[in-house]
């Protein structure tokens, strides 16, 4: 509402410049390519924000892992009150979930 424009379903392959400064970005999509004048970029690339922001020549210090995600039955004792509890060495945390871990 106060002039941003979100655009969906496309791609974008180059962050336009000029004297340092963003002024636009060109993208494609199924129905053809096209460019877009802006004075302000955001990046809301999630995983994939390292390379969006190359496109611009831009470091963005992420690196995306393969995470999984597993829960178990329900365990007699363990609650919603339960605190997360943490192993930094192993790269781990354990928190209720379900009545579970």
């Amino acid at each position: 509402m106060r002039g941003a424009r979100i655009v969906e379903g496309v791609k974008v392959t180059a962050v336009l410049t000029a004297r340092g400064r963003v002024t636009g970005v060109r993208w494609e999509s199924g129905e053809g390519e096209g460019e877009i004048a802006c004075e302000t970029l955001v990046n809301c690339g999630g995983q994939w924000a390292r390379e969006f922001g190359r496109l611009a020549g831009v470091n963005v210090p992420l690196c995306s892992a393969e995470h999984f995600y597993l829960v178990t039955k329900a365990i007699p004792g363990v609650t919603p009150d339960l605190p997360v509890i943490r192993d930094p060495d192993g790269f781990l945390y354990y928190k209720e979930e379900v009545g579970g871990l």
